[in-house]
């Protein structure tokens, strides 16, 4: 089986490349930092850097970056431990507020990039992990969303069928082709996270695709894919010849113009 790595993403299509934090002890202040900020852009600060100017209100003396890089190591094991959600996790408010500008954040790559792509064609694997990977790839719980496509494999709709837990989530074929058919979808994906940040599929991943697929063949609604989302890294059963679309594959040699061996 294969996992697809992929480098850290801004989901712009830039890879982030940070540069070396400031020595933790050095003090900086707010507006030292924010003046920085509008000098450089943000991908001239470092993580502590950043995370400080999130917090804002630094006292004098008190050491913003040694401040932020306790916040983002309190946060990153939190959310590693899936002690976040639903726990009553006794988070500080340095924490909660990291974790509320990342979720603001991830949320307005997204929006951005549908309002810059409104129809994306998401034929493979690799386009759904760059459409769908800055909403999913650091979600907590398992998001389920189901994809209706067009003959052109452009995206027509998605919908969130299914919201999990930290370790697994039951996703419903019917209301993937409910929606699937309420569009006249020519095929459908679906694309799924792993809290864990393993993109390895479980055998429930393995049960839920041989049903979306029957189930669609019947339908006439092909299961083009299924795509599950790690950090960093995705899984697709098509490319590991676990999910077979004949129909999709000829309306691409149709496109394309290319002919099939022995025509």
């Amino acid at each position: 089986m294969t996992l697809h790595e992929k480098p850290a993403c801004n989901g712009m299509g830039r890879v982030c490349r940070g540069l070396a934090p400031l020595e933790p002890t050095v003090s900086h202040s707010f507006s030292l930092l924010a003046r920085r900020l509008l000098a450089v852009g943000p991908d001239g600060l470092s993580d502590e850097e950043l995370a400080a100017v999130v917090l804002g209100g630094v006292r004098a003396g008190e050491g913003a970056i040694r401040r932020a890089a306790r916040a983002l190591v309190d946060l990153d094991r939190l959310v590693d431990g899936g002690g976040l959600v639903g726990s009553g996790a006794d988070a500080s408010g340095d924490e909660l507020r990291l974790l509320a500008a990342v979720a603001l954040g991830r949320r307005w790559i997204y929006r951005t990039l549908r309002r810059r792509r409104p129809r994306p064609s998401l034929g493979d694997a690799g386009e759904i992990y760059s459409w769908y990977g800055p909403l999913l790839a650091h979600q907590v719980q398992e998001h389920v969303y189901a994809i209706a496509l067009d003959a052109k494999l452009r995206l027509i709709t998605d919908q969130c069928v299914s919201i999990g837990t930290v370790t697994s989530c039951a996703a419903d074929v019917r209301d993937v082709f409910r929606m699937a058919v309420r569009v006249a979808a020519f095929a459908v994906a679906l694309v799924h996270n792993h809290p864990s940040g393993n993109a390895m599929p479980s055998p429930e991943d393995m049960c839920l695709t041989q049903h979306l697929e029957h189930a669609g063949s019947r339908l006439g609604i092909e299961l083009v894919d299924h795509v599950i989302i790690g950090r960093g890294q995705y899984y697709s059963f098509r490319d590991e010849r676990l999910v077979v679309c004949d129909e999709v594959e000829a309306g691409r040699n149709e496109m394309s113009g290319s002919v099939n061996p022995g025509s």
